[in-house]
């Protein structure tokens, strides 16, 4: 049901059909249980970190969508192709989808119908990925998304007293809960300030990456 990647950028693996929760019939057709609409189903990637197929099954029309979440620095390029399965189509034509996923993105690769719901369906899958380096505009975009972010939540950290140092671990634990937030420590913020150390003339001293805070 899987192989080995081919190279350390390369992987690919299939998946029978009860990997992704569909009960086909061998005679008589489709299970009625197929009608019914699903949450999305989280599959891990072989050979790779933090990029996962997202697969939810659909009753109008019956089908499967598929969705691609990079969760890492890095853009994915992934075909995903079901050559070899039967009563299926996609959306779009043919059996293959491709698609590049950004960086931290979730991205919609399409959907995959049942032709006949009448009829008996096999469902085959096989995925290939690399992993390429974002260009510096999708980098500087996700650098000022971040800023403007992290501005946002030290403001807030600042209005409910995060940087009082009167306040007990239960207080701050409060009043997270009360508010739905996470705890930002003000004295050291999720800021290059807080990472690189200044010259005489306060210019931080950096290496000149680029850099993304996640929690």
């Amino acid at each position: 049901n899987g192989a080995r990647p081919s190279s350390l950028c390369c992987g690919c693996g299939c998946s029978e059909a009860g990997d992704v929760s569909l009960p086909f019939g061998r005679q008589g057709g489709m299970a009625a249980a197929a009608l019914t609409s699903h949450k999305p189903k989280k599959h891990l990637i072989t050979g790779v970190e933090d990029v996962y197929l997202y697969t939810t099954q659909e009753s109008s029309p019956v089908s499967l969508l598929y969705e691609l979440e990079c969760a890492r620095l890095n853009r994915v390029r992934f075909t995903l192709n079901f050559e070899g399965s039967e009563n299926f189509e996609l959306e779009t034509g043919g059996l293959v989808l491709e698609v590049v996923a950004e960086p931290f993105k979730r991205t919609r690769m399409g959907r995959l119908l049942v032709k006949d719901k009448t009829k008996p369906a096999k469902l085959c899958n096989k995925y290939t990925w690399t992993l390429d380096e974002p260009d510096s505009e999708t980098m500087n975009q996700m650098i000022a998304s971040d800023n403007a972010v992290i501005q946002e939540l030290m403001i807030d950290a600042k209005s409910l007293g995060f940087g009082d140092d009167s306040l007990t671990v239960q207080e701050i634990e409060a009043t997270c809960r009360e508010f739905n937030l996470n705890f930002l420590d003000l004295d050291f913020p999720p800021t290059p300030q807080s990472l690189y150390r200044k010259t005489r003339n306060s210019e931080l001293v950096t290496d000149g990456q680029p850099i993304t805070f996640r929690r």
